[in-house]
């Protein structure tokens, strides 16, 4: 199963179709290729912006938006911007990525919208969604759970055994990673393991 078919089975009831979704991420990142593909998969409306533009014209943009996807200091700013509570109303779903969401904009966030942000966990070489909360269950101290299909491992970079432990190195496993570096397999190859684990 494709990366977007798994995404789309997981948010089903919050990605819409016929409906606008919100994009503050360039489309050459991971979270920002993926949410897009994920969007239109479904069928939504795809909206480009950047947070500059959705603070100078909120309205436009925010008002029938059901879903966003952005990094930390994309919330953040808008966020700061104390837009009005109403413009945010129908989206009940913002997915986050690129660095993890600190506590205190996850629950300033949901003191807003009433609705915790999705921080996501992804990366170009493994797929752009490795680890994510369900809609029903998001948990505003981590980034998520491995989705199913992902196998993963927490090793000791230096001795590349399992440490045993919650603390280590994530090593992934998929059909979804990629084989090589565009014209640079040697960085490909200090990535991973001979067994096929990748080093994140």
């Amino acid at each position: 199963m494709s990366a977007v078919a798994r995404a789309s089975a997981l948010y089903s009831e919050w990605l819409l179709p016929n409906r606008l979704h919100v994009c503050w991420v360039p489309l050459l990142l991971s979270l920002g290729l993926g949410y897009g593909l994920l969007v239109l998969y479904r069928g939504g409306r795809l909206c480009l912006s950047s947070v500059a533009g959705l603070r100078r014209h909120p309205a436009r943009m925010l008002e029938q938006a059901v879903s966003m996807a952005g990094h930390p200091a994309g919330y953040r700013h808008l966020q700061e911007a104390q837009l009005p509570p109403e413009l945010l109303q129908q989206a009940r779903l913002f997915f986050c990525g690129g660095a993890h969401v600190p506590l205190a904009l996850q629950q300033q966030w949901h003191q807003l919208t009433g609705h915790y942000i999705h921080a996501t966990y992804g990366l170009s070489e493994a797929g752009f969604l490795v680890a994510a909360h369900t809609p029903m269950d998001v948990n505003p101290h981590t980034d998520g759970r491995i989705l199913p299909g992902i196998h993963h491992r927490l090793c000791h970079p230096a001795q590349q055994v399992d440490t045993g432990t919650d603390t280590g190195e994530l090593w992934l496993q998929s059909q979804l990673m990629m084989s090589a570096y565009w014209q640079n397999r040697g960085a490909m190859e200090s990535r991973m393991t001979r067994d096929g684990w990748l080093r994140t």
